[in-house]
């Protein structure tokens, strides 16, 4: 599996279809290149159930015509190809209205530390490799708890990517970085019932995987629940598990996107009357909150966004109070506030749209186990389900949980069918410590670098 593409490859198409598209009659062109080669495997008990390898390639054209917007993509990157890429993005844009907030960034400098986002070995590993991570995932899983008994899914995925970005104003960015997961679902037995836990973990390279982790903390939320039952209604402390409070977390950026404050789509969407959201106080002095595209390593580090322009560290909410938005260059064109290096584009096909990068609440010195004990009467939440979801609008916060019942700083019995209902603001608002267990999540919506986190007076609602 080889690294796609040299650096000049895809500055070079860039380039050559952005004079195209002004030669076609566009006042200001841009092109974004990408390739990426992605490897799936899936395996059970040390032998390979499926093996996929899939390659993509092409690019995206953004021009402006009189201040109208045209996009093409296509992956005929060949003279013709492009000429008509070009042809047909100028097209749309004379077919399309003029909107004054749609400008391309100019030139920035970008940083030439070294991030940490690409690593040789990704493309070098061999199947027999991958499979003998899997393996060590799966064994750690059974010697983790007799009840495990047997694998679900067990995967191993890894891309070695190079995009590159070019515009008529002088931008002409290229990088590649490599990215590799295991994800292990595992079902546990016992008396006739079934659990099922999951686990993950993504990293930049091998070196960043510890398989050993993934099947003790899959095998631990297949067996916390099992055999739980409801509590009665109440409200209590709660113990956030970081997969769990991330997926909060998600929510609460994506009413921070500032294209959904701007259009009104969001909680935190100005109000006739109300003071500015920016500098007001919405969660506890514990809730620090950034974007940060420029951690080494991390697993959405990048040099640049997906318009060219530099990653940066955004503050979002520090302290309990909030600080800013995340904005592309549209967005922080129609609120004045410019972009934060947050155009994000999820293939070549797709305009660049506001999104986060790495999203991090800010970790605390203890550990789970004495975050758990200093709770008298609680729960500790592993696993969730989507009952009512989480609304970033409204900023409703409703899903299904199970875990542990706490009683005096100690796990007691396991905890199954109850809901966890509040506003996203109220979560922040009591949201009393945070661990020192931070550890990077995916899922839809990005990376979420999140600890394990203590809630009071969270409702539960029960039997």
């Amino acid at each position: 599996m080889s690294a796609p593409l040299s650096a000049t490859d895809g500055l070079d198409i860039c380039a050559d279809i952005v004079e195209r598209a002004r030669a076609a009659g566009a006042d200001e062109a841009e092109a974004y290149f990408e390739a990426a080669t992605n490897r799936v495997v899936d395996a059970r008990g040390g032998s390979i159930e499926s093996l996929t390898t899939a390659g993509t390639r092409g690019v995206g054209v953004r021009v402006l015509v009189n201040g109208a917007l045209g996009f093409a993509s296509g992956s005929d990157l060949d003279p013709a190809g492009r000429a008509d890429l070009a042809e047909q993005a100028v097209w749309l844009a004379r077919a399309s209205a003029p909107d004054p907030s749609r400008v391309l960034p100019d030139p920035a400098p970008i940083s030439a530390a070294d991030l940490g986002i690409f690593d040789p070995a990704v493309p070098e590993l061999s199947v027999q490799e991958i499979v003998s991570l899997l393996t060590r995932t799966e064994q750690a899983a059974f010697a983790a708890d007799t009840r495990i008994d047997a694998p679900h899914i067990e995967r191993f995925g890894q891309t070695v990517e190079r995009i590159a970005v070019a515009n008529s104003r002088g931008i002409a960015l290229t990088t590649a970085a490599t990215s590799c997961y295991i994800s292990l679902s595992i079902i546990a037995r016992q008396d006739g019932l079934a659990e099922r836990g999951y686990a993950g973990v993504v990293a930049r390279g091998p070196g960043g995987l510890v398989p050993e982790e993934i099947g003790r903390r899959a095998a631990l939320r297949a067996v916390t629940p099992m055999g739980g039952a409801p509590l009665t209604t109440r409200r209590a402390t709660v113990v956030f598990e970081p997969d769990i409070i991330a997926d909060l977390l998600r929510g609460v950026s994506q009413a921070l996107f500032g294209d959904a404050v701007v259009k009104g789509r969001s909680l935190f969407a100005a109000r006739n009357g109300d003071e500015p959201w920016i500098g007001r106080r919405i969660g506890a002095a514990t809730v620090t909150f950034v974007d940060d595209g420029t951690v080494s390593g991390a697993p959405a580090t990048l040099p640049f966004d997906g318009e060219g322009v530099p990653s940066q560290r955004t503050p979002l909410i520090e302290q309990g109070v909030l600080r800013g938005f995340l904005h592309n260059v549209e967005s922080g064109r129609q609120a004045g506030a410019g972009s934060t290096g947050n155009g994000t584009r999820s293939q070549f096909k797709f305009l660049p749209e506001v999104g986060g990068t790495n999203l991090i609440l800010s970790p605390g010195t203890r550990s789970p186990e004495e975050l758990i004990a200093g709770v008298d009467e609680g729960l500790y939440v592993v696993s969730s389900r989507n009952v009512g979801g989480i609304n970033p609008v409204s900023g409703d916060y409703s899903v299904g949980a199970s875990g542990r019942r706490i009683s005096n700083g100690e796990l007691a019995e396991p905890v199954s069918g109850v809901t966890l209902a509040a506003p996203m603001l109220q979560v922040l608002e009591n949201l009393r410590e945070c661990g020192s267990d931070l550890r990077w999540i995916s899922g839809a919506g990005g990376y979420v670098g999140a600890p394990t986190v203590v809630v009071d007076d969270v409702t539960i609602g029960g039997r």
